[in-house]
């Protein structure tokens, strides 16, 4: 409904186009409080424990397809992440591809990586 906004059992009517009222405004308020308050949790978490999964870079050994994102990055016949993006480095002239490894396989250089059904080498470059 336009120019009504619900949060739990508050009803706030706005009566013109950019009307806000007090009430509006402590409901976003608190939602970006606890949105920041859940964000710091998280991060103390990562510092504590360390990330659950890391950003890398990979050169894909193929020269008809490239990664164009979600493909499952492979640690033998386990899923160790998966990619983010991909294409042809023209600079570079090698296929590659960005994803996040989980924790547990961000040691590993060599990785394969399912493109079109298909597994291809992939070895990380760089990680982030």
């Amino acid at each position: 409904m336009r120019g009504v906004h619900h949060h739990e059992d508050t009803v706030v009517s706005l009566k013109k186009p950019g009307e806000h009222s007090a009430t509006l405004t402590a409901l976003l308020r608190d939602g970006a409080r606890a949105l920041l308050a859940e964000a710091v949790q998280a991060a103390l978490r990562d510092r504590d424990t360390g990330p659950a999964q890391q950003l890398a870079t990979f050169e894909i050994d193929t020269e008809k397809t490239e990664a164009g994102g979600f493909e499952p990055l492979w640690a033998a016949d386990r899923v160790a992440g998966y990619t983010t993006s991909g294409g042809y480095g023209h600079t570079t002239g090698k296929s590659l591809a960005m994803g996040y490894l989980n924790a547990e396989y961000t040691e590993q250089k060599e990785l394969e990586v399912s493109i079109l059904g298909e597994r291809k080498r992939a070895v990380t470059s760089a990680r982030a």
